[in-house]
């Protein structure tokens, strides 16, 4: 099994690079920058891209079984700016039979049908609209991954937190009841488990704290 890893420099995407190494497994991980200082890790060969849609990214995608996927808008993220990009990678993906493992978040869907009408009415929607932006373009990736036709799973974590927890639990419905946060290092392993987890593919997985 090849994975490719986007996003591998960010704060989550360091994380799921510790946690291949501790289950032995291998990694393309997409970075920009000098060469010379990447690809030193064990484990880790380093494709070194000018920007998310080159050519060099595109080869190792469908040179790959499974692409995972770390991205994340910043506030100065433009419209469709990642979107496209990983629209690009999405359909190299679907035309070898790879399968997609997609980072989004919890706010960009509707809450659990159990959650409280007070998160439901205020807490929801005041937090979609704070960060409506970054939401957006990850509703943009969403759509992108799943009009490509590839084989794939939509991961949407809550607010994510820098704390070791390993453990999370895991909705195949969109939403977890009561899930506010999530360890990032828990997100990490959330995403290589879902390579291999078939009760996932084609699902939108809502993640929160166990």
């Amino acid at each position: 099994m090849t994975i490719c890893l986007l996003g591998g420099s960010g704060r989550t995407g360091r994380l799921v690079v510790q946690e291949a190494q501790e289950r032995g497994l291998s990694l393309l991980v997409v970075v920009r920058g000098d060469a010379a200082q990447r690809g030193r890790t064990p484990g880790v060969t380093s494709v070194v891209a000018p920007h998310l849609d080159a050519p060099e990214v595109v080869e190792a995608v469908r040179a790959s079984t499974v692409v995972l996927s770390a991205l994340g808008p910043r506030r100065t993220t433009r419209p469709h700016e990642l979107a496209r990009p990983v629209g690009v990678l999405a359909d190299a993906a679907a035309g070898v039979g790879a399968r997609v493992v997609l980072t989004s978040a919890a706010p960009v869907g509707a809450p659990h049908l159990g959650e409280n009408q007070a998160y439901r009415r205020v807490g929801h929607p005041l937090v979609q609209r704070v960060f409506a932006r970054a939401y957006a373009e990850l509703l943009r990736m969403e759509q992108a991954v799943s009009d490509s036709g590839v084989e794939h799973v939509v991961l949407r974590p809550p607010r994510l937190l820098d704390g070791g927890g390993r453990a999370y639990r895991a909705d195949p419905t969109g939403a977890v009841l009561g899930g506010r946060s999530l360890d990032r290092v828990a997100l990490a392993v959330a995403l290589l488990d879902a390579v291999e987890q078939p009760d996932w593919t084609g699902r939108t997985v809502g993640l929160a704290r166990a």
